[in-house]
C-alpha cells in the first residue's frame, strides 16, 4: 500500500468527496480545523495517480510563504520528490515568475524598480499638497491627517482591480445614482410601519433597480440586500420589524455613497497623480505586480494560451481571500474550458486579507458562474463540540454569510475530538491592572498543576494590549514568547535617544534633560535628579557621572559638525553606552 492510499483511508467521507472530484470546478468550504490541507495535497497526489497530468501541470495558489511552504512539504511527504515540480506559488511570486519569464511583456522603463515605502509615502504626500488648502483630503488642522487612509486606500483599489480611470467611471456612476436617487431616497424616509410596508419596499427595490447608469458595485449591493431580504436575513438587527431594518439598510446605502463622494473625487486625483509619479520616475509599487501580469494576459493572447497549455489543474487555497485582480488571473487562465480543473478551498468566515462582503462575494460568483453545489467538510480535528458550538453562535449574528444565501450549504462543525474540556468562562475585571493580574494569576495554577508553558496561549485584540501584560508575567517571572508588529519608533528606549539626539542638536533646550537623565542607558541616581532640578546639592557620585554626561555631549556635538551623519550616528549609540 503506498503512502498515498494510507492517507487516503484515513479521510472522512466529505474529504474522500473533495479528492475524488478531479474534472471540472469543484469547491470545498473548509471550516477552521477541518484538514483542508490534507486535502488539497491528497487531491493533488490524486490527480498524478490517476490521470496522466504531469506534476508541472498543476498549479496550487495561496496566500502567505508559510502556507505555500506547509502544503510544499505536505507534498513532499505523499508524493516524494514529485512534489517540487508542481507549481506552489503565493499569488504575487506566481506574477513575479510569470514577469521574469517573460520580460518582453513588461517593459514598463529602462530601469524599473519597486517603490519602498518612504518613496511611496513621499508621491502621496506630494499629491495631497496639491489639493486645494481646507478641502476635505487636506483639512486646516492637519493637512496630512489623511495620508495613513489613503496609503490603505490606494493598494486596496488595485487589488480590486481599479484602475485610476476605472475608478473615475465608478465615481461618475455613484453621482448619477446619487441625482437619480434623490426622490426615492425622500420617499424611503418617509415611509412608516404598516400593513403595505413590505410590498412599498419590494417597489421602491424595483425603482431602484431600473436607474439608469447603475454601476455593477451598486447593482451588487442593491441585489445582495434585496436577497437578505427576501431569505430572512434581516430578522436580526436594531428594529424587531425586518422590513424596518431593510428600509434603513436602503437609506444607509444611499447616504453613505452622498457622504463619501468628495472624498472620493479627491481620493481620484491623488490616485491619478500617484500613478503617474511611480511612472516618471520608473518605479512601481508591490500591488502594481498582479496587475501588470493581468494586463499581460488581457492584452497578449499568445501569453496567456501559454498559461493556460501549461496548467491543466488550477487549486485556489483561502479562495474567500482572493482580491478581484487574482480572481480574474484565476478565471483567464481557466477561461479556455468552459468548466475548468479549477478546485477552490474556502471558508467566509474565516475572512482575513479582504473587507466584510467582499469574501462572499468570491465564493457565491464561483457558485453562480460554474453551478456547482459545493462540498462542505463538516467534521473538526481541532477543536471540542463546545468551543465550535460557542463560536458558532458568535458568527451567526452575521448575516453576510454563503449560508444565509445558499440554502443548501450547512457549515455546522462536528467535533471529532474526545478528549473532556473544561466550561468556557468569562471574568470581568472592573480595571486593566486587575485583568493582567487575573491572567498572569491563572497562567500561574496552570503551571503548578503540571500544564506546560508552550500549552497556554494569550490572545489580544489589539498590539499594544500586550505590553503591560508582558511586564505583570515579567514581575512574576512568567517566561513567555511575544510576536508583535509594534512600532519600534515609539518605544521608550528609542524615544529617549531621541531626545539625546535632539539635546545634541541643541544643548540649551532644558526640557529634554529630564528624560534623557532617567534613561536607563544613563541611568542617573533619581534623588539626586530631583535633586538637580530643585538646584540642590547631589551626590559626589552623581557629580561625576553629571560631568561626563556633559564631556559626552560636547564631544557629540563636536562630531555633529565633522562626520558624516552615519558615522556620527553610530559613534553616538556606542559613546552612550546605549546599546548595551
Amino acid at each position: 500500500m503506498t503512502l498515498f492510499s494510507s492517507e487516503y483511508q484515513k479521510l472522512n467521507s466529505e474529504q474522500k468527496q473533495a479528492v475524488d472530484t478531479l474534472e471540472g470546478p469543484v469547491m470545498v468550504i473548509a471550516g477552521a480545523g477541518t484538514g483542508k490541507t490534507q486535502t488539497i495535497a491528497l487531491r493533488i497526489a490524486n490527480i498524478l495517480d490517476k490521470t496522466q497530468t504531469n506534476p508541472s501541470s498543476i498549479i496550487c495558489l495561496t496566500f502567505t510563504d508559510s502556507a505555500a511552504f506547509n502544503m510544499r512539504q505536505r507534498l513532499l511527504t505523499i508524493i516524494g520528490p514529485a512534489a517540487y515540480s508542481v507549481k506552489v506559488h503565493t499569488f504575487h511570486s506566481f506574477c513575479n515568475e510569470v514577469i521574469a519569464t517573460n520580460p518582453e511583456y513588461f517593459i514598463f522603463a529602462p530601469d524599473v524598480k519597486v517603490a519602498d515605502e518612504l518613496q511611496k509615502i513621499e508621491i502621496i504626500t506630494n499629491q495631497i499638497e496639491k489639493l486645494p488648502d481646507g478641502s476635505i483630503l487636506k483639512p486646516w488642522g492637519d493637512r496630512h491627517y489623511y495620508l495613513r487612509e489613503i496609503q490603505s486606500k490606494i493598494p486596496s483599489l488595485k487589488r480590486e482591480n481599479i484602475t485610476p480611470e476605472t475608478f473615475s467611471k465608478l465615481i461618475s456612476d455613484e453621482s448619477q445614482f446619487i441625482d437619480a436617487s434623490a426622490e426615492i431616497y425622500q420617499e424611503l424616509k418617509s415611509l412608516r410601519l404598516s400593513k403595505t410596508l413590505e410590498s412599498q419596499l419590494v417597489t421602491i427595490n424595483s425603482k431602484l433597480l431600473t436607474l439608469p447608469h447603475l454601476s455593477s458595485p451598486i447593482l451588487t449591493q442593491l441585489n445582495y440586500l434585496y436577497n437578505l431580504f427576501n431569505t430572512g436575513g434581516f430578522e436580526v438587527g436594531a428594529a424587531k420589524n425586518p422590513a424596518i431594518n431593510y428600509k434603513n439598510a436602503l437609506i444607509n446605502l444611499i447616504e453613505s455613497y452622498q457622504k463619501n463622494l468628495p472624498k472620493q473625487q479627491q481620493l481620484l486625483q491623488v490616485y491619478f497623480g500617484y500613478q503617474q509619479s511611480l511612472k516618471d520616475q520608473g518605479l512601481f509599487d508591490f500591488d502594481d505586480m498582479i496587475l501588470f501580469v493581468l494586463n499581460a494576459f488581457c492584452d497578449h493572447q499568445d501569453l496567456l494560451r501559454n498559461y493556460q497549455e501549461k496548467f491543466q489543474y488550477i487549486l485556489v487555497d483561502e479562495y474567500q481571500d482572493t482580491n478581484s485582480a487574482q480572481n480574474e488571473i484565476v478565471d483567464l487562465i481557466g477561461s479556455y474550458f468552459d468548466n475548468p480543473n479549477i478546485f477552490v478551498v474556502g471558508d467566509d468566515d474565516q475572512s482575513i486579507f479582504r473587507f466584510q462582503g467582499a469574501s462572499i462575494e468570491n465564493l457565491y460568483h464561483f457558485v453562480n458562474k460554474y453551478q456547482v453545489t459545493p462540498i462542505v467538510l463538516h467534521n473538526n480535528y481541532r477543536s471540542h463540540q463546545l468551543i465550535l458550538d460557542s463560536a458558532s453562535q458568535v458568527i451567526n449574528h452575521n448575516q453576510n454569510r454563503l449560508g444565509t444565501l445558499l440554502k443548501n450549504v450547512d457549515k455546522q462543525l462536528i467535533s471529532q475530538q474526545t478528549f473532556d474540556h473544561d466550561p468556557i468562562n468569562l471574568t470581568i475585571a472592573p480595571t486593566l491592572l486587575e485583568e493582567n493580574y487575573l491572567i498572569a494569576n491563572k497562567i500561574n495554577n496552570l503551571i503548578q498543576q503540571g500544564t506546560k508553558l508552550s500549552e497556554i496561549a494569550v490572545l489580544y485584540r489589539n498590539n499594544n494590549d500586550s505590553a503591560e501584560l508582558a511586564e505583570m508575567l515579567n514581575q512574576q517571572k512568567i517566561k513567555f514568547y511575544l510576536t508583535t508588529d509594534q512600532d519600534i519608533l515609539k518605544s521608550k528606549p528609542i524615544t529617549h535617544l531621541i531626545y539625546l539626539l535632539k539635546y545634541i542638536l541643541n544643548p540649551n533646550d532644558s526640557t529634554l534633560l529630564y528624560p534623557i537623565l532617567s534613561s536607563e542607558f544613563v541611568n542617573f541616581d533619581p534623588t539626586d535628579l530631583l535633586h538637580i532640578f530643585r538646584h540642590e546639592k547631589i551626590s559626589t557620585l552623581s557629580q561625576k557621572k553629571l560631568k561626563k554626561f556633559n564631556f559626552r555631549v560636547a564631544k557629540a556635538r563636536v562630531r555633529l559638525d565633522r562626520y558624516s551623519l552615519d558615522k556620527f550616528f553610530n559613534i553616538t549609540i556606542r559613546k552612550f553606552k546605549f546599546l548595551q
